[in-house]
């Protein structure tokens, strides 16, 4: 049971999706009904919620206020029905987790299956995405937190842990180079690069370490995702 009204619901997919043609396939209800309900809400209230543009809906000042705050009640009544459950001795949660593609997989993925076995009354929802999307879904409440790159290059949220990954070089066992305990630039000048491409954050990350040193490789390769093994 839900006790959010209906314009609740189909505002926030409309606000979610900026278009009222897909917040009604989202919702599987006509395009009318829905905007049929926002005008009425905007008559009551007073106040325009969103801005009629050829590309689309956009929020207002009074429709991000509304936004925020239904997101927030939302939030509240999920940890209110929980405490429902404690009163009758039932202990469980949902946690809402999102990652970039690069902590899926290998020990961290391991030890995040370890913990959903250890606690069994746990109820994890996982989402891997780029770490513009998991940002923006902490930010909309969509998500209860986020294991992303480059944190501080992304607005609006509170940075609780971090860790510092260091960059290195790969290559083949017979390489020449393979055995050497550490590396420079200079010394990779001649060697083929194959580097992150945009928009993976580490590609930025490589061009900041390319332009500290003005060392641009003769042969560049760029990779967009990492091919599954």
């Amino acid at each position: 049971m839900s006790p959010f009204s209906r314009f609740a619901l189909y505002f926030a997919e409309v606000a979610r999706s900026g278009s009222l043609r897909r917040a009604a396939e989202k919702l599987h209800i006509s395009a009318s009904a829905i905007n049929r309900q926002i005008l009425q809400a905007e008559e009551a209230f007073g106040t325009p919620l969103f801005e009629r543009l050829p590309e689309g809906l956009r929020m207002t000042t009074a429709g991000e206020l509304l936004y925020d705050n239904l997101l927030r009640w939302q939030k509240e009544f999920h940890l209110t029905r929980q405490k429902f459950d404690e009163l009758q001795g039932l202990k469980r949660g949902t946690v809402s987790l999102g990652m970039v593609q690069a902590l899926a997989e290998g020990s961290f993925a391991a030890a995040l299956a370890e913990i959903i076995g250890s606690w069994q009354w746990l109820e994890l929802n996982l989402q891997v995405a780029d770490s513009h999307t998991v940002s923006q879904k902490v930010r909309q409440a969509d998500l209860d937190f986020g294991l992303i790159l480059d944190p501080e290059g992304q607005a609006g949220l509170s940075v609780l842990a971090f860790a510092e990954l260091e960059m290195g070089a790969v290559m083949r066992p017979d390489h020449p180079q393979a055995q050497a305990a550490m590396l420079s630039l200079g010394e990779l000048s001649e060697e083929r690069h194959i580097v992150p491409g945009a928009p993976l954050i580490v590609h930025d990350r490589v061009a900041m370490l390319y332009r500290h040193y003005d060392f641009f490789p003769g042969e560049q390769y760029q990779l967009q995702r990492y091919p599954a093994d």
